[in-house]
C-alpha cells in the first residue's frame, strides 16, 4: 500500500483521534505529508496553482507539528537531526511553492517515504510488544504469546 493515495476514509478520518501510541501518530503524520506532496505533484503537472499552494501549505503545517514535538532532551542528536531535516524539507517545499516546480517535491516525497517506512515499521513493532499476553502458552511457564 502507498501511504498517500487513495481517499481519505472514515477509519482514516477517526484513526488521528483514537490512536493511543505516539508513533502511530507520526506515521499518521507521515501518510499525510506524503499524500498533499503527492497532490500538489499533480497540481503542478496540471497547473493548477490553488491546489498546489493548498497542498504544499497542507504539508508544510504537518512537517511543522513533527518539529514542534521533537524532545530535543530525551532525543538529543537524533532529535537535532530530525529537526534539521524537517527544516530541510520545509525549505524545499517552499521552493517548490514558489517556483511551481515538481522536482523538490518529488525529491522530498522520496525522502519522506523512506522515513515513513521506518516509522511504519517502528510503531508495528511498538503494537506487537503492547499485545504480548503475559500469560504463559502452553507447556512453558515464562513464554509470552500475542494475541
Amino acid at each position: 500500500m502507498q501511504p498517500y493515495s487513495g481517499s481519505k476514509s472514515a477509519y482514516q478520518k477517526t484513526d488521528i483521534t483514537t490512536a493511543p501510541d505516539p508513533l502511530r501518530l507520526v506515521v499518521l503524520l507521515y501518510e499525510g505529508i506524503l499524500r498533499h506532496i503527492g497532490r500538489a505533484i499533480l497540481s503542478v503537472e496540471n497547473k493548477n496553482i490553488e491546489a498546489r499552494v493548498n497542498h504544499i501549505n497542507r504539508a508544510l503545517a504537518m512537517i511543522a507539528e513533527l518539529q514542534a514535538t521533537l524532545n530535543h532532551e530525551k532525543g538529543g542528536e537524533i532529535a537535532a537531526n530530525l529537526d534539521r531535516l524537517y527544516t530541510y524539507w520545509r525549505r524545499r517545499l517552499v521552493e517548490a511553492n514558489v517556483n511551481s516546480d515538481a522536482a523538490p517535491l518529488e525529491e522530498i516525497k522520496h525522502l519522506v517515504t523512506e522515513l515513513w517506512s521506518a516509522w511504519d515499521q517502528a510503531a508495528s513493532r511498538n503494537a506487537s510488544k503492547e499485545t504480548e499476553s503475559p500469560l504463559p502458552s502452553q507447556g512453558s511457564s515464562t513464554t509470552t504469546f500475542r494475541v
